[in-house]
């Protein structure tokens, strides 16, 4: 960014740096960076390079789980895609369709698109090692969609071809989308219970997709080596500890083991005995349970729902102005120049209208630099004016922004916990959800829940 001047080296910049993003799982920074990319092109007549950028914009909205955004740009993309030449246009458009059926698992749409798009494209591509390269990288994908897509025997004839595409690569370190492979011959050692090969080549698979920095693809291959139930619990536990640093979806890992330990307990109880009164014993307990369940639930919704009136009181309520002092100070005063600490308020107010307090990693040191002070001074003013210290002000300013935010932004409860956390400066979403319950006393799933009824009710 720095060396960029013009329009469109901006433009390029903001593009390499999204689409980088993209790759390591961080959607929030990549719309932000794509916009931007999109905002500096519309000022050149480079109609490719912002074709290119929409299309990646669409791509991570999606991924995101923006997919009302994703389906507007793409609306926009089918437009201005008539702009180019015609024998461009349908390349463009099956490889962008593509990904979006990838995206929301529909395998069987992105096979049959997926195969359109290669049978335009390898007759440009040509017969040489960049040409093979991009044609093995679609072919593999193809592979796994049919797969997916319950198509096993395509799926087979389809990596047939994948390995004649490698059979003539003269180049066989680096190979783009080498680790997919490796994923589709796991995928069918399964199918075939060869479960010692598919563990073998389910590592190679990671141990690649790590090397190449590939986190989509390290999702995918650590999801489908859980589906395919061949490890121990312990291997399984690991498994489910990785997936969850990096796609950040302990809930849905949760819900799995939750399901399947379930069935296990059933089966169990199925076998134990085939005597009556054990039955309705057991059903017996179970309805006590449901109904001290039901109570429970009843007793703590409505708790929950108290705090969510008392958190809307207080925001639809005028706050009174945050730099007046009590009449009595609650220390000594450090400040001797009023003019000084008068000043040192100020900044901090406007610290706060610029939102300064969602700055990731931001410590005391950082603000008092911000706010041109040192941090014995920050202290005290902290102190004296938001009755705080450092990090109960950094969290109350952050989750206060976020609860205002979900409140007047309709669009933003459609956005996961972890982009939600991102947006308000913390690192995980567990974090997030922990100092967001602790200070609201309610989490914020159960926030958002009740914005959404309250939108319905209206």
């Amino acid at each position: 960014m720095a060396n960029a001047q013009t329009d469109y080296e901006k433009s390029v910049a903001y593009n390499v740096l999204g689409e980088s993003q993209i790759d390591v799982s961080n959607y929030v920074k990549s719309v932000d960076y794509l916009e931007k990319s999109i905002y500096h092109i519309k000022k050149t007549d480079s109609i490719d390079l912002y074709l290119r950028i929409l299309g990646t914009l669409i791509v991570a909205y999606r991924q995101a789980g923006l997919v009302n955004d994703s389906d507007s740009n793409w609306k926009l993309f089918q437009k201005e895609i008539k702009k180019i030449p015609e024998e461009d246009q349908n390349v463009s458009l099956l490889f962008i369709r593509a990904r979006m059926y990838d995206i929301d698992k529909n395998y069987c749409k992105s096979a049959e698109t997926r195969e359109k798009f290669n049978n335009l494209f390898k007759h440009r591509a040509g017969d040489n090692e960049i040409g093979y390269s991009f044609n093995f990288a679609i072919v593999v994908q193809i592979v796994y969609d049919q797969f997916k897509c319950g198509n096993i025997e395509a799926s087979q004839k389809t990596m047939i071809e994948a390995e004649s595409i490698l059979a003539k690569m003269k180049q066989r370190d680096n190979i783009f989308m080498y680790e997919f492979y490796l994923l589709d011959k796991a995928l069918f050692f399964v199918h075939n219970k060869q479960n010692n090969l598919a563990k073998k080549t389910f590592d190679q698979a990671y141990n690649l997709s790590l090397k190449v920095k590939s986190g989509n693809i390290q999702k995918v291959i650590l999801e489908e080596r859980l589906n395919a139930n061949i490890d121990s619990a312990e291997e399984k536990l690991k498994i489910y500890e990785a997936l969850e640093i990096l796609t950040k979806k302990e809930i849905k890992a949760t819900k799995k083991i939750t399901e399947i330990e379930t069935k296990k307990n059933k089966e169990k109880l199925k076998t134990i005995s085939d005597n009556n009164r054990n039955y309705l014993i057991f059903f017996g307990i179970i309805s006590l349970c449901l109904v001290l369940f039901i109570v429970y639930y009843y007793q703590r919704n409505k708790k929950q729902k108290a705090q969510f009136l008392k958190i809307i009181k207080e925001l639809e309520q005028s706050v009174e102005d945050k730099t007046l002092k009590e009449d009595v100070y609650l220390s000594e005063k450090l400040i001797k120049s009023d003019e000084t600490e008068k000043k040192l308020v100020e900044k901090l107010n406007s610290f706060e209208k610029k939102q300064l307090f969602n700055t990731k990693g931001i410590s005391v040191a950082q603000m008092a630099v911000m706010l041109k002070t040192n941090t014995k001074y920050l202290s005290y003013i902290l102190k004296e004016y938001r009755n705080a210290d450092f990090y109960t002000y950094i969290n109350n300013c952050r989750i206060n922004f976020i609860v205002k935010e979900l409140h007047d932004n309709p669009s933003l409860l459609n956005y996961k916990i972890a982009v939600l956390s991102d947006m308000c400066g913390y690192n995980s979403h567990s974090q997030f959800a922990s100092i967001f319950k602790s200070i609201k006393e309610i989490s914020p799933s159960q926030y958002i829940s009740f914005l959404r009824q309250e939108r319905k009710g209206k």
